[in-house]
């Protein structure tokens, strides 16, 4: 048995279980713990993001993109108690996409203030500082957004596990057992075209699951 055969189970067997127990039972303020457990991830993401980028010479500010990643999912987090104050009453969905939008902004407008001499590296930077709040900073408020804005309470969640998990699965398992073309995607040279497809097929299905 191989040390992902075995993460896997774990998840499946221990972490899923736990995780449902946890929010069954010890949720509190809008899953307010769950909101911190994802900010958490969301420093640990930026952390290695960064230095993922800095091991290719591309510096980016990991203080900053971490603390506008936070501020992201704060704003989302505390937008039902404030959304209907503003002058035109926003839901959280569109205070969500306004954050994402400012935000991405707020990702790159540092740049504008570069040195000439650093112009040359300048396109590279801000495309990766850009990359980085997208998928650390908005993907992470999402999160958010669906732990704690919906008025189903934990239905959302317990949705959006049952598609996550039945991704992975199905594609872990349909990619070991029908999987013969590897490398499709150069990133991840150990997925197939027969994983892909059997995760888009667990989503799939985990929808319709949860839909009827």
């Amino acid at each position: 048995m191989t040390k992902n055969t075995v993460q896997r189970l774990l998840i499946f067997f221990l972490g899923v279980p736990l995780f449902i127990l946890f929010e069954l039972y010890a949720s509190f303020g809008r899953n307010f713990l769950l909101v911190l457990v994802a900010m958490g991830i969301q420093v640990g993401s930026i952390y290695e993001t960064v230095g993922l980028f800095g091991k290719k010479g591309i510096k980016l500010h990991r203080v900053y993109l971490g603390a506008l990643s936070l501020l992201s999912s704060s704003l989302v987090y505390l937008s039902p108690l404030y959304g209907h104050l503003l002058p035109a009453a926003k839901s959280p969905l569109e205070l969500l996409l306004l954050v994402s939008f400012l935000g991405s902004l707020a990702a790159v407008a540092p740049f504008a203030f570069s040195k000439k001499e650093n112009f040359d590296s300048l396109l590279p930077r801000m495309a990766a500082s850009l990359f980085c709040y997208f998928y650390c900073g908005i993907l992470g408020a999402c999160l958010v957004y669906i732990g704690s804005c919906f008025p189903q309470h934990s239905n959302p969640l317990f949705i959006f596990l049952l598609m996550t998990t039945g991704n992975d699965s199905l594609a872990w398992l349909i990619g070991v057992s029908f999987g013969r073309k590897r490398g499709v995607v150069a990133v991840s040279p150990n997925k197939s075209l027969a994983g892909f497809v059997g995760g888009l097929a667990g989503s799939l299905l985990a929808a319709l699951v949860s839909y009827y």
